[in-house]
């Protein structure tokens, strides 16, 4: 039988193009993001081990907020660097302090970090446990002296000895460069902007003295477990409470596994579109062999006839798809390391601060290729169970045809599933019992797979009526062909089903997002302009320095200027961001629509809560919670409930609050009301504020809301590209299906041009029936997708309550699918075009 298999690879190789290429598509796709997620992981933590091999220790606060990612820890104060190193066993020890600082320009812009955060930190006493190091110049000693990275060095023309600015500081305080920054080791960069300061400069931009954490390293001889339990009992014995000491090992595994919970979120999200792709695939290769196996009855008859048992002759069927299945997947796994690699080159392109290595992880290349090769097997499994079926009889017919079945009961069980599946998806959604949708949504797509052959004659018929008009005789022959094999065509037409409802359910739920996100913020944001920074800069506590609203609120023609600012705390033993802003003229700015109590002019020990989170918490006016700041804790009172929350989020003190609980608290946005149509000249009066603090804009409202609604959109784009391989592995089906069919149909197309049929004609036939094909696809993920994305949307509706229906973009998705049947259809109807008619007539 492994002989037979492999003849039969030989005599036919090119039946199995489609299914190499959906194979080796979709093992690319999963080789490639693993491929990317891990070098980039990689790349990272060798850096970080590199920086930090020289520590043997940390000491840090055990007083701590936990996010999703990271830690926030309280700081200990600059001096418990000289306690530490004066403890036994302790060679020497540095202080590390960290937040945002940013270079500004000769010319008044800063250098562009390709959206990563941009970061400052105090140059460490000893710098044989810093992670940085000198590459050119001094390192910072005086108040005003800076060392900036290689890249912003370089990028922002600076020179040593330069005066410059920055930010958040004013213009007015100055910094001279006196070096420049590189990694500590072998590292290609630090990633975005670094500027070093001396301690006291680091405490002018920082607001504090108070550091992260203190480096240390252990004398010769000493362990860093015996490290750590030494420093940790000289603080005992010296009556310290509040801090630990960690392990350097323990130290750099934390950071890596925050940068591994990034990259295994990435690489899960990436992983679920090369799985649909897979999926995709396996119906190409079902159809696949399910046509080629029903081309070669009457082979599978005579080896039956001459003593093969069902078994054998499912074995060789088996072993035909397991080497195709194991070829495909190791040039599917050799392509993803190469788009892996192409990824990575972006990335640098794009300007990431770090040359990434590639790293090509072994048991991803094996993972690939075991399961492209099961997905192969698993899909080829029933055709050829059935091909082994054949009754030896069938070596004496002439011709072979796969003879369509049909099964009432897949209908019935297709009706009830669909049945059951919408009722419970509708009821999970309208009655907030979201577990339902777990067995509703399933049924959902496992009844439209199993109704597929039902409906393909009377959509065939109805698709079709604009192909047949006047009589067409091409029109009715692609009509009755689609129809012909009902099971067939609506395999070939499910790949197609999957990615469109993919697409449009995605399509529908940005819109239902993108219209209810515009709608809310124009509830609630009253204002004229808004004044930002980038997210990057607001992801470290950047932002504006607070005299510069005041110098806004000041401006001819402006009512109010309301800055916004946010926080990391924790409240109720759960990780939030609370937004401080001077409610006493917020009324001026924003329609919170405030449900119980007050939230205007909030007093020092007061908070408001959004109503959603009230009801989550089971708050009311009147209440007590304790916040956590990163340094010190405060017991509140809740003044105030509020409905909308998109703006503010869902906890909101005064600015007072933040002054007096955060070391420094920065604006990161400011909505601006101005008088009557004053609105021109309060844009331009606002800018020029603004034009010594580069990393702001001044927009109009109506443009900041368009500017959210735009990132919704970015992100579509993203899942579209990331669809597009699903949707391409669908039409490589189409194409296929009609290749094969050809072939099978060789001597019936052989005789409609015997009776007079053109080769014209025939195209068009063939084009036709891809079309029909490919629209019934189109149409049936159209209105799965349209339910898909209107149950997604009713089960976020607390958030996006206004469901839409993009029309524009349906159509556009519908014409693609017409565009895409006519191209699927092209190659086979020109093959179609070109068969001798005698050959075609006599031949089997």
């Amino acid at each position: 039988m492994f002989q037979i298999a492999i003849r039969g690879l030989k005599q036919n190789p090119f039946r199995y193009v489609a299914t190499t290429i959906a194979i080796v598509l979709g093992v690319a796709f999963y080789v490639a993001t693993s491929v990317m997620t891990t070098s980039f992981e990689d790349t990272l933590n060798g850096s970080i081990a590199e920086a930090f091999d020289d520590v043997d220790g940390a000491v840090r606060s055990t007083e701590v907020i936990e996010t999703d990612f990271a830690e926030i820890r309280q700081k200990i104060p600059y001096d418990t660097g000289e306690r530490v190193a004066a403890i036994d066993g302790v060679e020497r020890a540095g202080a590390f302090l960290t937040g945002y600082a940013q270079a500004v320009t000769a010319d008044g812009d800063v250098v562009d970090s390709a959206g990563l955060p941009p970061q400052g930190f105090a140059w460490p006493d000893d710098t044989e446990l810093s992670p940085y190091a000198i590459v050119d110049g001094a390192a910072p000693v005086d108040v005003d002296d800076v060392a900036l990275d290689e890249d912003t060095f370089a990028d922002g023309g600076f020179a040593i000895g330069d005066r410059i600015r920055v930010l958040p500081l004013p213009a007015t305080q100055a910094f001279t460069v006196v070096g420049v920054v590189g990694p500590n080791g072998d590292g290609d960069g630090l990633g975005g902007q670094t500027v070093a300061f001396s301690i006291d400069g680091a405490a002018q931009v920082f607001g504090t003295t108070d550091v992260d954490q203190i480096f240390v390293q252990a004398d010769d001889g000493l362990s860093q477990d015996e490290l750590a339990a030494s420093i940790d009992d000289a603080l005992r014995s010296d009556g310290v409470s509040g801090l630990e000491a960690i392990t350097g090992d323990e130290l750099v595994g934390e950071y890596e596994d925050t940068i591994g919970q990034v990259t295994t979120i990435i690489n899960a999200a990436l992983q679920v579109f090369a799985s649909i792709a897979l999926v995709v695939g396996a119906f190409v290769i079902y159809n696949t062999f399910s046509i080629t196996v029903a081309q070669r009855r009457r082979e599978m008859a005579l080896l039956r006839a001459i003593g093969a048992s069902t078994k054998q002759v499912t074995r060789s069927i088996i072993v035909e798809s397991l080497l195709i299945g194991v070829g495909a997947s190791a040039v599917g796994a050799l392509v993803g390391v190469g788009l892996g690699w192409v990824l990575l080159q972006g990335l640098g392109t794009l300007g990431s601060g770090f040359d990434i290595a590639l790293t090509i992880p072994p048991q991803t290349l094996v993972a690939g290729v075991l399961i492209g090769s099961i997905n192969t097997v698993f899909a080829a499994y029933t055709p050829a169970r059935r091909g082994a079926s054949i009754a030896p009889i069938e070596a004496l017919r002439e011709s072979s045809i796969e003879q369509p079945a049909r099964s009432k009961w897949r209908t019935v069980i297709g009706v009830l599933l669909l049945v059951v599946g919408v009722t419970m998806s509708i009821s999970a959604v309208t009655g907030a019992d979201l577990a339902a949708l777990t067995v509703g949504l399933p049924a959902t797509v496992l009844a439209i797979v199993l109704l597929g052959p039902a409906i393909i004659r009377p959509m065939s018929r109805l698709i079709a009526l604009p192909m047949v008009r006047n009589g067409s005789i091409t029109g009715e022959l692609a009509r009755e062909n689609a129809a012909r094999n009902p099971k067939r065509t609506s395999t070939t037409s499910l790949t197609l089903v999957i990615g469109v409802a993919l697409v449009v359910t995605a399509t529908v739920f940005a819109a239902t997002m993108s219209t209810s996100t515009k709608g809310q913020l124009e509830q609630q944001i009253t204002a004229d302009h808004v004044v930002t920074v980038g997210p990057e800069i607001a992801l470290l506590g950047g932002g504006l320095d607070p005299t510069i609203t005041p110098s806004i609120d000041e401006l001819p023609g402006v009512d109010a200027a309301v800055p916004f600012r946010q926080a990391s705390v924790e409240i109720l033993d759960g990780f939030n961001q609370v937004t401080g802003t001077d409610t006493g003229q917020l009324e001026q700015v924003l329609d919170l629509n405030v449900v119980d109590g007050s939230v205007t002019g909030l007093e020092s020990d007061e908070i408001a809560v959004s109503e959603a989170q009230a009801e989550r918490d089971g708050l009311t006016v009147g209440d007590e919670v304790e916040v956590r700041f990163q340094q010190q804790a405060a017991v509140m009172v809740v003044a105030g409930v509020y409905e909308r929350d998109d703006f503010v989020g869902s906890w909101l003190v005064d600015n007072a609050v933040l002054d007096a609980n955060v070391t420094r608290s920065l604006d990161t946005e400011v909505l601006i009301s101005s008088r009557g149509d004053a609105g021109d000249s309060v844009t331009a009066a606002v800018a020029e504020v603004l034009a010594s603090n580069p990393t702001a804009d001044i927009e109009t409202t109506a443009s900041f809301i368009d500017g959210e609604v735009g990132q919704i959109d970015q992100l579509l784009i993203l899942l579209y590209g990331l669809l597009a391989m699903s949707v391409l592995v669908a039409l490589i089906g189409i194409v296929n299906t009609m290749a094969l069919s050809i072939h099978e149909r060789t001597r019936e197309l052989g005789l409609l041009r015997a009776v007079g049929m053109t080769s014209r004609q025939l195209r068009r036939t063939i084009r036709y029936e891809s079309t029909i094909i490919a629209l019934i696809g189109t149409v049936v993920g159209l209105g799965l997708g349209l339910f898909l994305g209107w149950v997604a949307s009713r089960a976020a509706q607390d958030t996006f309550p206004d469901f839409a229906i993009p029309v524009i973009s349906l159509i556009v998705i519908a014409v693609v699918g017409i565009v895409a049947g006519l191209a699927a259809g092209v190659l086979p109807a020109r093959r179609a075009g070109k068969l001798d008619v005698l050959d075609a007539v006599t031949g089997d």
